[in-house]
């Protein structure tokens, strides 16, 4: 079966400013090849450039070789921070996750994607999953309109099955999505932010990226020196950790707000990422279990 997408033809999808480059008559036009191709109602929103399918708005991802984990940079600042705050060694403790988990960086080609330019509302999931129960939240109404959906991993696993062709992202493919083409700590840059930085626009329309726990397909590995090459989520769990362990989640710096201690910020790096409890197990320690869904559509390509 030859490519849905090569290259070639549509060299906008694998490279970042090409696609911003493009003029509309040209992103219509991959637009209505998309559409034929997936055999999805698939189109190009003109007013503001995000693709619709079923009244769900999706951002293109472009693919390439990218990596994944902290560069050598971004390690550089943080144990920067770090040394620079020994006045305060329960900051230093809560930053060294960034510095244990995101290593080694890992190179990794993705295929270029459309991703969900927000997490996924109450009313939507209720409309795919009619019983679904929303859970109280614990962060800001920050979503206009309904509130995102909480929901623990299995049922966001139920709930991508019920979406296919969308599915969950892999962490790689989240982290890649968040970076958008930067090395900075936070795809606004480096400086940390004070509270919920608003005032920062994603560079790929990406809505409120950082601010909850957003469920990724990975089971929770304690680094990355496992990831395969192509980004796709490893499928197993670590024989080194417990069972309840279960998956990983990225971002959720809107989770903990208002910030206590002044360090929360490091939830919003481009790097971060944590593991999404048990149901069990959240509730005897008090941990989270519940995440959010932001989906992804692939875009098969040689």
């Amino acid at each position: 079966m030859a490519p849905l997408l090569p290259q070639a033809d549509f060299p906008e999808l694998f490279e970042l400013e090409r696609w911003r480059r493009a003029d509309v008559a040209r992103l219509s036009e991959i637009g209505d090849e998309l559409a034929d191709q997936l055999g999805l109602p698939l189109f190009l929103n003109t007013s503001e450039l995000p693709f619709e399918v079923n009244d769900l708005s999706l951002r293109l991802i472009p693919g390439g070789v990218t990596r994944i984990g902290l560069t050598a940079r971004q390690r550089a600042l943080l144990e920067g921070i770090i040394q620079g705050d020994e006045a305060h060694p329960l900051h230093q403790w809560l930053l060294k996750p960034l510095l244990d988990f995101s290593t080694p960086p890992t190179e990794v080609r993705l295929p270029p994607l459309l991703m969900a330019s927000e997490p996924l509302t109450n009313e939507i999931v209720r409309g795919i999953l009619p019983a679904f129960v929303p859970a109280p939240t614990g962060a800001p109404a920050i979503l206009s309109g309904d509130e995102v959906a909480r929901m623990p991993r299995e049922q966001a696993l139920a709930l991508a099955e019920r979406m296919a062709p969308l599915r969950l992202p892999s962490e790689a493919e989240w982290e890649h999505a968040c970076r958008a083409g930067g090395d900075s700590l936070f795809f606004w840059g480096d400086d940390s932010p004070r509270g919920l930085p608003d005032e920062h626009p994603h560079p790929l329309g990406l809505v409120q990226m950082g601010y909850h726990e957003e469920i990724c397909a990975d089971f929770w590995h304690s680094d990355l020196s496992d990831l395969p090459a192509d980004g796709s989520p490893r499928r197993s769990p670590s024989p080194d950790l417990p069972e309840w362990f279960t998956g990983v989640v990225r971002g959720g710096a809107a989770s903990s707000y208002p910030w206590q201690n002044g360090n929360e910020w490091r939830t919003f790096a481009t790097t971060w990422r944590t593991t999404q409890f048990s149901q069990r197990e959240a509730m005897v320690h008090g941990m989270c279990a519940l995440g959010v869904v932001r989906p992804v559509l692939p875009l098969p390509t040689a």
